[in-house]
């Protein structure tokens, strides 16, 4: 069951997940175009040095090992340790899917479709790479909390908008889970 501290666990993680990529050299972390295989190795250590960062720091709840596991896919096939399923704390299940659906965002103008591909994307890798649970409580919370502006020839929002969504989001999903067991529970409440 999910307490108060463990839902400030989740929003901590998601704030500090990449914390990492400060042990990763500029030059890789800003390349164009494809890694080579060592500076794929490199960059994929970022959640282990995380973790390592974060441990040092008294969290009066565990905030590394979802910063760890944020990159586990639920197939299994992600890193650093090949977790899978439920096996994967639901913290890193959660940031997983909210770090997705913003670097999606990220280099596109945002508008009604662009949200609509980022959905759409995390519905394509629902039980691959992320938990289909999650991804629907997301969908869920992303379609009562995204309001876009009345003047329908505006239907961009502006980067403080975005980033206020954002916060409802992820918000909405950690008090969603409060009292639940599983996220079985928070879809079907």
């Amino acid at each position: 069951q999910l307490d108060q501290e463990q839902i400030k666990a989740v929003s901590v993680a998601a704030l500090l997940h990449d914390i990492g990529k400060l042990a990763i050299p500029e030059y890789i972390l800003n390349k164009r175009g494809v890694l080579t295989p060592e500076e794929a190795r490199k960059m994929r250590m970022h959640p282990q040095f995380g973790a390592d960062i974060i441990s040092n720091i008294k969290f009066p709840y565990p905030v590394a090992e979802s910063i760890l596991s944020h990159h586990e896919r639920f197939d299994g096939q992600g890193y650093p340790r090949g977790l899978y399923g439920k096996y994967i704390p639901l913290g890193a299940r959660v940031v997983a899917v909210a770090d997705t659906f913003d670097a999606y965002l990220a280099d596109r103008i945002e508008s009604k479709e662009t949200l609509e591909g980022a959905m759409r994307l995390l519905w394509d890798g629902s039980g691959t790479a992320f938990d289909p649970d999650v991804v629907r409580v997301w969908e869920k919370i992303y379609s009562e909390v995204v309001v876009w502006p009345s003047n329908p020839e505006s239907d961009q929002h502006t980067g403080i908008q975005r980033a206020k969504s954002e916060l409802k989001m992820l918000e909405s999903l950690t008090h969603s889970i409060a009292g639940l067991t599983s996220v079985q529970d928070i879809f079907f409440t």
